[in-house]
């Protein structure tokens, strides 16, 4: 296809460099070659090799140069696949794919096999179809965390570390308080030692 796309825009170009009424603007590149080859200008063996596709294959409307363009709008297009995929990634963003290794099935793929097989019987609708395979995916080995559990589980922890810090806090403050208790009692037994040296002094 590459190779006939680039001989008939060689011909163009060719026909395009030709002076007078051979221009673009007189028939097409099919009828100006044909032309050719009725003159004998061009022998049959050396015709370009897209000229008998197009005779086999004419085209709907002649693509003459004044031909107004088609303008047509180009609709996305989606599979009810990309659908599926796109909302198991939305809710199981961790979910990786490992391109290396083109043997094993992604989870995505084991979900959209399963999500299908649940759709054939017709018992269920989309939310329900979902539930029911995120339930199936929790198989061991298979299943990974939807956001909202992983956001219940990041505050767990959040919860646990500031828990954590507040009980080192009060350890801290225990600590403290008993090392300040027992340099008070050091203090004192000093000034108590104290004084009994000065009233044996006086004695």
């Amino acid at each position: 296809m590459h190779q006939l796309r680039h001989n008939l825009l060689s011909w163009r170009l060719f026909f395009s460099k030709m002076a007078g009424s051979r221009t673009e603007k007189v028939g097409t590149i099919f009828s100006r070659v044909t032309g050719l080859m009725r003159s004998g200008a061009l022998k049959d063996e050396n015709k370009p090799i897209w000229y008998e596709v197009w005779k086999a294959f004419p085209p709907k409307f002649e693509p003459y140069h004044d031909r107004p363009p088609i303008i047509k709008e180009i609709r996305d297009i989606f599979y009810k696949e990309d659908i599926i995929r796109a909302k198991f990634y939305k809710t199981y963003p961790n979910a990786t794919i490992d391109m290396t290794n083109d043997k094993t099935i992604s989870i995505s793929q084991k979900f959209i096999d399963k999500y299908r097989q649940l759709e054939t019987s017709g018992n269920y609708n989309d939310d329900e179809i979902f539930q029911d395979v995120a339930s199936f995916m929790s198989l061991p080995g298979s299943y990974t965390k939807p956001k909202s559990e992983m956001k219940e589980n990041v505050e767990e922890d959040l919860a646990k570390e500031k828990e954590d810090v507040k009980i080192d806090i009060k350890v801290a403050d225990i600590m403290g308080s008993a090392e300040k208790e027992e340099k008070e009692k050091e203090i004192q037994i000093n000034f108590d030692i104290a004084d009994v040296l000065d009233r044996k002094k006086i004695e």
